[in-house]
């Protein structure tokens, strides 16, 4: 801790993230602004503890019902469908994308 934040706030600050979750919290971000990386970082170190891992499909998308879980209390039900929506297809995309190159 550096002191001026908690363990947990200098974490979110400093983990180093799945290209994937850095494309969700992009996402998040153009809906709830600032808001998004703490979503996002939270969910993640909640799904993967403190050591950084690859996401497979199954963590990816666990991690998306947790964010947009944490979202939809600040965005709404209908931006939370469409919110859900989006990362679905960020998803899928790129673990297509990914099958390409591994």
């Amino acid at each position: 801790m550096n002191g001026n934040g908690s363990p947990m706030e200098e974490d979110l600050n400093n983990r180093t993230f799945n290209p994937i979750v850095d494309l969700y919290e992009k996402k998040l971000s153009s809906l709830i602004g600032v808001l998004s990386k703490f979503i996002v970082r939270r969910q993640y170190g909640k799904l993967i503890g403190s050591a950084p891992a690859t996401l497979d499909l199954d963590k990816a998308e666990m991690l998306c019902e947790s964010i947009i879980g944490d979202a939809s209390i600040l965005i709404g039900e209908e931006r939370a469908r469409m919110l859900e929506d989006e990362l679905k297809r960020i998803t899928e995309e790129h673990f297509k994308e990914a099958g390409k190159h591994g």
